[in-house]
Order: C-alpha cells, then structure tokens, then sequence
C-alpha cells in the first residue's frame, strides 16, 4: 500500500509538471496564482514544480516570438552546408564561440538529408544576406563541399501559410490534432476527410480530362469504389 501510494504521488507531481508545461507553451506571462488556478493545485506547487522543470532542462529560457518583419527583418535564410571533411575539435570549438557571437544567427546543427549542416538566420535585408553568404563561403574553403540555401521572405505575410508557433504542441493534452482543425477531434477530423475524400472521389468521375488513359468505364468505376472501400470505416 505504501509502494502504491508513491507511485500514485509521483504520477500526480508528474502529470501537475506536464501540465505546467504545457500551460506555459500556452502563455508564460501567466503568474503562479493563475496557473494554480487552471491546473488545480496551490501557488507553491506551481513554484517548485516550475523550479524542478528549469532544473531538468524542459524549460531552457522564457522569451517571446515577436514580428521579425517589423522588427526589420526581410529574409530568413535556411542555408545547407556540406563538408569535404568533417572538422575537427578544435575547429569545431572555433565555430561554436563564432556561432555564440553572431546575434541573427538562430540556429545551427549537424543533421542528415540534403547536407551535413544547417544554418537557420535573419537577414535585414538581401543585400546582407547575400554578404551573409559570400562570408560563409570564404570562411570555409576549402573544407566547404557545397552550399545551397532557401529564403523566406518575411515581408510577404500571404506566403506564410502557417506562423511559427510552439502553442500546437498544447494539443497534445487535450487530443485535439494539429492537422483537425480548431476544436475538431481527431476521430470527427477522420470522418470529415473520409466524407470530404469520397465526394472528391465522385466528382473526379465526371472530369474526363483526368481518367483519359483509363478507357473501360466499368474499370474506372470498380477504381473509385476501391479508394473509396480502403477509407477508414469506423471512427479513428
């Protein structure tokens, strides 16, 4: 019984902490007392519990996500970097402490996929972040093996489809999906797409312009009645 009873205490302190969490995505200006308040438990709870995911590393810094075009910047840059030879320490020490001193650089790791490494940064404008580039080149002859990049132009607010946000992750928690749409369940979202597919379906039958390699039209319908059976028939 008394084994039981911890482990009922550590699940409750870890499901407050995930919910702290989460509540902070959310809005971190919140004080304790209102946190208290939406999670169910006292002010001090809020504070060591806070505490405890600071120490832990879940919560490495509080900040903002401000409009970087109004703050003056155009362009973010996605620049993919690969290397003829990987560095070596001390090189890589070398380009950490630049990395550090370089305020619009955002982020910058090693990875797999299109290159070895990743530079995410903010540029005023493309005069700089052309200037941006034509440095990394230079510095990094003649180890740099290639060097491509993607520029979002932050000042075109309708090529942003979606906002950079972390307050999806909070669906999490109540089992609402990123993909469903506001307030629509996960297992509604499968209905809807199952409908919304099927009528697609249908309608595609009478664009003809899209079926002309497929002659036969019993085996054009027997395709569409395929899609149509390999939906989901119960809810997700």
């Amino acid at each position: 019984m008394v084994c039981d009873s911890k482990k009922l205490a550590r699940g409750r302190k870890e499901e407050v902490k995930r919910r702290l969490l989460f509540e902070l995505i959310r809005c971190s200006r919140r004080s304790d007392k209102e946190l208290s308040k939406v999670i169910g438990c006292t002010r001090a709870t809020v504070y060591r519990r806070r505490k405890e995911l600071e120490k832990e590393g879940l919560i490495r810094e509080y900040t903002v996500i401000p409009d970087l075009a109004k703050m003056g910047y155009e362009i973010c840059a996605f620049i993919f970097l690969s290397w003829r030879e990987h560095p070596n320490e001390d090189e890589l020490a070398i380009g950490r402490e630049w990395l550090a001193s370089v305020p619009n650089i955002l982020f910058c790791s090693a990875g797999e996929g299109l290159a070895t490494n990743i530079v995410v940064s903010l540029h005023k404008n493309f005069a700089d972040f052309s200037s941006f580039i034509d440095f990394l080149r230079r510095s990094s002859q003649p180890k740099l093996d290639n060097l491509q990049f993607f520029i979002v132009p932050l000042t075109r607010t309708d090529s942003i489809y979606k906002n950079f946000s972390f307050r999806t992750l909070t669906h999490e928690k109540s089992g609402t999906q990123a993909y469903s749409g506001v307030g629509v369940k996960k297992n509604e979202a499968c209905i809807c797409y199952k409908e919304h597919t099927i009528f697609t379906l249908k309608n595609m039958k009478y664009e003809m312009d899209k079926f002309e390699r497929i002659t036969n039209n019993n085996f054009r319908e027997s395709i569409l009645r395929h899609v149509a059976s390999s939906l989901p028939s119960r809810r997700c």
